[in-house]
């Protein structure tokens, strides 16, 4: 497959007119007038990197709390359609038997995946602050334990990619030390820390912001906190939900100024009902109202985002973020925070062909993961 008349982003993040060819599930060649029996012609369009969505709880009707199998395959479709090519389904925090339940859907689902590639799990607790819990029920919470998340681990594998862990909390420093051993991602986050408790994590091995902002001790200028030792530690992602509901248009610009292009990563944190009409929906146990992309429970509380991961993408650019910039946000910064960065995240010969092609309005247009076509707009090409 030869894919030619686009402007390509290249692995060093600037655009160039350029052929790519794909072969093997690989990124083959990159150069001009390059020849090949199948010739995708992309009409001046996008040639970007796949989008990788490491925080997100549902999307279509579909949720990860559902632990099925079909509600996996449902939201790997789904994803691909926004232009993702990897998932990391999010799971709140729930009894234990829950969580196991999941994992052995979520092992079902893998190889049946004919979407977005399901990379594996990301376990938002139980280790969280009571008081910075967010939607998460209180009864489910838990001290953490290096033998709770051994547990974890042992039963999902490499399936295991993200947890989340309020770096204040009694043992935290050695929960988040074994999960990095294992290779999982530690999330800072749902969190009461001082700035001198996140550091500690940080220095345990936490390298990403869970949602900055959102459910954490807030910044003050003589107590900066978790949010800012997150900001001002060059160890840390961030990760960020450009809704502009979760965060406020200026305070997205404040983290990419911080932190620069190389260290935020955009998330949706959304729930079942992105992608859906406005309205009332049962989620994750709950009665929310959906109403201008965002969830609420009953009492008026933000509970989850109802917009998608495209649309915050969209949303950067309103903003004045570069593209090249807002799509190192949803490829490159995320493939680092997984460690897959050797595979994929930047469009460079010997990487999967994980690709999107989007028109100059930033709408999807075809989705090829693996270089397998898992969404083509029927007017694309």
């Amino acid at each position: 497959m030869i894919f030619k008349n686009g402007s390509v982003l290249l692995d060093d993040y600037t655009f160039l007119k350029t052929d790519v060819k794909v072969s093997n599930k690989k990124i083959a060649e990159i150069g001009d007038n390059l020849g090949g029996d199948e010739i995708v012609d992309l009409k001046g369009n996008y040639l970007l990197p796949g989008f990788i969505e490491e925080h997100f709880h549902g999307a279509n009707g579909a949720a990860v709390l559902d632990c099925k199998k079909e509600s996996f395959l449902k939201l790997s479709d789904f994803e691909a359609t926004q232009g993702i090519t990897t998932i990391v389904p999010t799971l709140s925090t729930y009894p234990d038997e829950v969580v196991l339940g999941c994992i052995e859907s979520l092992k079902e689902a893998v190889p049946e995946a004919a979407g977005a590639r399901i990379l594996g799990l990301h376990l938002e607790g139980p280790f969280l602050s009571y008081d910075y819990r967010g939607a998460h029920d209180p009864a489910y919470l838990k001290t953490p334990s290096v033998n709770r998340a051994e547990h974890f681990c042992n039963a999902g594998g490499e399936l295991i990619r993200i947890m989340t862990v309020a770096p204040e909390l009694p043992d935290a420093a050695n929960v988040i030390r074994f999960l990095k051993s294992r290779g999982v991602t530690v999330e800072i986050g749902h969190s009461a820390a001082n700035y001198g408790e996140a550091l500690r994590g940080i220095d345990a091995g936490a390298t990403v912001s869970t949602h900055t902002f959102n459910a954490m001790a807030p910044l003050q200028h003589r107590n900066p906190g978790i949010v800012g030792a997150a900001l001002t530690d060059d160890r840390v992602h961030c990760e960020v939900i450009a809704d502009f509901g979760h965060v406020a248009p200026a305070v997205v610009k404040l983290i990419f100024k911080a932190k620069g292009d190389d260290r935020v990563n955009l998330v949706s944190d959304s729930m079942m009902c992105a992608g859906l009409p406005d309205g009332v929906y049962e989620m994750e146990e709950h009665r929310c109202t959906v109403k201008n992309g965002l969830s609420y429970f009953e009492n008026g509380t933000i509970n989850g985002s109802a917009s998608t991961l495209l649309f915050g993408f969209q949303n950067l650019s309103k903003i004045g973020i570069p593209l090249e910039s807002a799509v190192k946000s949803v490829s490159k910064n995320p493939a680092v925070s997984l460690k897959i960065d050797h595979e994929c995240g930047s469009i460079l010969p010997g990487k999967r062909a994980d690709l999107v092609v989007m028109d100059k309005g930033l709408c999807p247009l075809a989705t090829f993961v693996g270089g397998r076509s898992a969404f083509q707009k029927s007017t694309a090409f």
